[in-house]
């Protein structure tokens, strides 16, 4: 395997996590955006500079700042408590029901 692959999808993969993971909605944000960063990576080694490019400019320069921005003005402490115990059930629920429609 490609060197450079294997660390771009270890990358992606670990900010990923961190973005769905985090406690703090700005460092959530943050991680989507080098998460972005990752996916850029992985065009440039596809041998696709407009794309990788695109994904810089739109995604990582205008949707995570926008996320960011808007945290940041709009930010209520209300947000940052996010009951784990219903989102979690919640979320096994929903993905047991999708899993279920798919198969």
């Amino acid at each position: 395997m490609d060197i450079a692959f294997l660390g771009l999808a270890v990358f992606t993969i670990v900010t990923s996590l961190i973005a769905l993971e985090a406690k703090e909605i700005v460092y959530g944000a943050v991680a989507l955006g080098l998460s972005f960063l990752g996916i850029a990576g992985f065009f440039i080694l596809l041998n696709s500079p407009f794309l990788a490019a695109f994904q810089i400019l739109i995604y990582v320069g205008a949707i995570a700042v926008l996320i960011i921005f808007t945290v940041m003005l709009v930010r209520r402490e209300v947000w940052l408590k996010i009951s784990e115990d219903k989102g979690r059930i919640i979320g096994i629920l929903g993905g047991l029901a999708i899993a279920s429609i798919i198969i």
